[in-house]
């Protein structure tokens, strides 16, 4: 089972919080099962996000969003660029919520 450091597991969490308030969803159904787009597009994004701007690996997101498989984790970002190449409102969602996620996360460090 990956372990995540300090650093990682605080931008995990920052991350579920920025998603799950901006799809009005709680923490819980971004870790759990259920498979409905409702939850399964947020967290694609999340998972994304964390891959790409987060420097988290896939098995350490998987394992952060309910112990899901590294493969699993895969074809969510994967499905997140599929998304967003389709639909404007849905890139706008992720940007935004990606923006999101850098202010907080590089003022974090600054504080630090």
């Amino acid at each position: 089972m990956p372990h995540l450091k300090f650093e990682e597991k605080a931008k995990v969490q920052v991350m579920k919080m920025i998603v799950s308030c901006e799809f009005k969803l709680g923490v819980h159904e971004l870790e759990g099962p259920e498979r409905s787009r409702r939850v399964s597009w947020p967290r694609a994004v999340a998972m994304q996000i964390l891959y790409k701007d987060g420097d988290i690996s896939l098995e350490k997101i998987g394992h952060a969003f309910g112990g899901r498989d590294h493969s699993t984790v895969a074809n969510a970002v994967t499905r997140a660029d599929d998304y967003c190449a389709d639909d404007l409102e849905m890139f706008l969602r992720r940007r935004t919520i990606r923006d999101r996620f850098k202010h907080i996360t590089e003022n974090r460090k600054e504080v630090a």
